[in-house]
């Protein structure tokens, strides 16, 4: 008889009727188990890892339910589905927090390079008196740094508030703003 006291083995996979069929499966002495060498062991553990029952997998061995069952039992293979799971649990946590590092630092390099660009347009403005600055870009670089905004929240939880833009129509975008702002420079200038 197999000794299927829950404090020996995690049996919380197991029905009380699974357990019962483990029982009589061991003291009917092992029918079938010379089926399952090693190998089909692993795939028959790697099938209950991805999800497939005890029943399915029994299904695709042409082996017994009751065969499968003892040998989740014998092998422990729900305590090792749990480990597993944790563990991946583990590593997707780590990996989304280093994604979302590694995008931070992108959108950083590609706000630096557009404030680079337009700090020049603008530093020719100041040289000549001409804006030649395109608004789209001006958009782009809002665009980038509500990004950042977004992925690095205050203190609260809360994005960032925008910085508002006075004296232009509700649900203006940055671009029409900013091309407002230039066609006036220019109507100005001549």
């Amino acid at each position: 008889m197999a000794n299927t006291n829950s404090n020996t083995k995690d049996v919380s996979d197991f029905s009380p009727s699974d357990l019962e069929s483990i029982n009589q499966f061991a003291d009917a002495g092992l029918p079938g188990i010379s089926a399952m060498d090693q190998g089909k062991i692993f795939r028959a553990r790697d099938l209950y890892f991805c999800g497939h029952r005890y029943y399915s997998i029994a299904r695709i061995f042409r082996v017994r339910k009751d065969l499968i069952l003892y040998l989740a039992y014998k092998f422990n293979w729900h305590k090792e589905k749990v480990e597993h799971l944790a563990e991946l649990r583990e590593q997707i946590a780590f990996g989304l927090a280093e994604e979302k590092l590694q995008h931070k630092a992108f959108l950083i390099k590609v706000s630096q390079h557009f404030r680079k660009q337009i700090g020049k347009q603008i530093d020719a403005f100041y040289a000549n008196g001409q804006l030649e600055i395109d608004a789209k870009e001006i958009d782009r670089q809002l665009k980038i740094m509500g990004g950042l905004n977004r992925l690095n929240p205050n203190e609260t939880g809360e994005e960032l508030a925008s910085v508002p833009f006075s004296g232009f129509p509700e649900g203006l975008s940055h671009a029409a703003m900013f091309q407002m702002l230039i066609d006036e420079n220019k109507a100005n200038t001549l």
